[in-house]
């Protein structure tokens, strides 16, 4: 019983997925999709504290004194004229509220809310960013091990075949049908298979494993990827550049940064204007100077505060800020270019992998013609066995070479998709 429950705690899980169940997965479980949504969550709790400024600010205290006893103090100022001072136990019992509210800030208020809510705006973007990159990182994965697993299953039955026919050559031999060299022919090709086979499979592990942390899945559990996939349709034509920079996140959020840095900018200024605070305070005070009853009252006010002089630090803070503005035109001019070039090498990735899988098929055909008339020979003993071979080997080396160009294809198309904005 022991044994079975090992055996049962050990198996690795299995979990089929969708390609849309896998990105859909991937949305909700990638590290960085989590990350970004603490970010968003964390500018958030900041906008919150900054529209607590708009309220009231409402202070309490309480405070006790009690001086102790000390000797009293006797002598004469002068003859007939006693003077006595005595200090006691006495208590000073003090309760205090305050409210305080700004009335004006030239805008310095509202602009800081609107700076919190640009900020959110600017950690939304990124994970915008982050969604685009992630849907490719899972497309190639996902069309990588479907792949492989179609080559792995065209690989093991051609190791499988080979091994057939070193055996029927192998006897063959015995009864002194075939050269020697035919006999290494057959065991070199089955040979040569092998270490491909192994490789295939360690990929598809590999990948698997990288998918599996994507999802965050334990490394164990086994994917059983369903290989519903179309091939695409790559008569797409040119691409405005103009507007697919405008639809980048990264390009808005540059944009937003500008904004931002004014905002900034603005609220530097108008810390060198007055504010005016209005304010509230209630005391009440139980003490001997009250005869030990609780007294007290409201009191009101109305300040400016101006600041006369801060050296040169806003100033050097504006200049700064301009400076960061300077960064942002030198970023987007290369984020401009970079997405030209993205587009430019998506696009030629794109024609270049449809011509590549157009020659794949056609090879194809004509490695299955070949097959066919060679079978056909084989059987009236025309050719020899190492020919029959050759010809399905090389059927299972074309059709590789076309499961190779349409995942090629595949990737490329989603590659094109994401640079320009578009989805599957």
């Amino acid at each position: 019983m022991s044994i079975l429950l090992l055996i049962l705690l050990s198996a690795p899980d299995t979990l089929e997925l969708t390609f849309d169940e896998a990105l859909k997965r991937a949305y909700l479980n990638a590290p960085e999709i989590r990350l970004a949504g603490v970010e968003i969550e964390q500018q958030e709790l900041q906008r919150q504290k900054v529209l607590s400024e708009f309220f009231p600010q409402i202070t309490g205290q309480a405070s006790f004194m009690r001086m102790d006893e000390a000797p009293s103090l006797e002598f004469e100022l002068a003859p007939g004229y006693p003077f006595e001072l005595t200090l006691g136990d006495e208590k000073f019992e003090t309760v205090q509220g305050k409210v305080q509210l700004p009335l004006w800030t030239f805008g310095r208020r509202l602009h800081g809310y609107a700076l919190a809510e640009e900020a959110v705006e600017l950690t939304r973007l990124d994970s915008l960013e982050i969604h685009r990159q992630l849907r490719f990182q899972v497309t190639e994965l996902y069309i990588n091990i479907i792949a492989l697993e179609d080559a792995e299953l065209l690989t093991q039955a051609a190791f499988e075949n080979a091994s057939s026919h070193r055996r029927t050559i192998e006897k063959k031999y015995g009864e002194g049908l075939v050269s020697h060299y035919e006999l290494l022919e057959a065991k070199t090709k089955e040979a040569e298979l092998l270490p491909e086979l192994t490789d295939t499979r360690q990929q598809k592990r590999t990948l698997g494993y990288r998918m599996a942390i994507l999802l965050n899945l334990g490394t164990d559990t086994t994917l059983i990827l369903t290989p519903a996939w179309k091939l695409p349709d790559t008569s797409s034509g040119l691409a405005d550049i103009a507007e697919i920079t405008a639809q980048r996140p990264t390009w808005k959020q540059i944009e937003l940064g500008y904004k931002m840095l004014n905002r900034q900018i603005k609220i530097k200024q108008r810390e060198s204007l007055p504010v005016l605070v209005a304010g509230a305070d209630y005391s009440m005070q139980r003490s001997p100077l009250t005869d030990g009853a609780w007294d007290g009252g409201w009191s009101y006010n109305v300040a400016a505060q101006f600041p006369f002089a801060s050296g040169f630090k806003n100033y050097a803070e504006v200049k700064r800020l301009e400076k960061e503005k300077q960064k942002l035109t030198i970023q987007q001019d290369a984020l401009k270019a970079q997405i030209r070039f993205e587009v430019q090498e998506a696009q030629g990735s794109l024609q270049t992998a449809h011509g590549r899988l157009q020659a794949a098929r056609r090879k194809e055909i004509q490695a299955q013609e070949l097959s066919s008339i060679v079978t056909a020979r084989h059987k009236k003993g025309l050719v020899s066995d190492i020919d029959l071979l050759d010809a399905e080997l090389g059927l299972r080396k074309a059709s590789t070479d076309r499961i190779m160009a349409e995942r090629d294809l595949i990737i490329s198309h989603e590659r094109w998709l994401s640079v320009i904005g578009g989805e599957r």
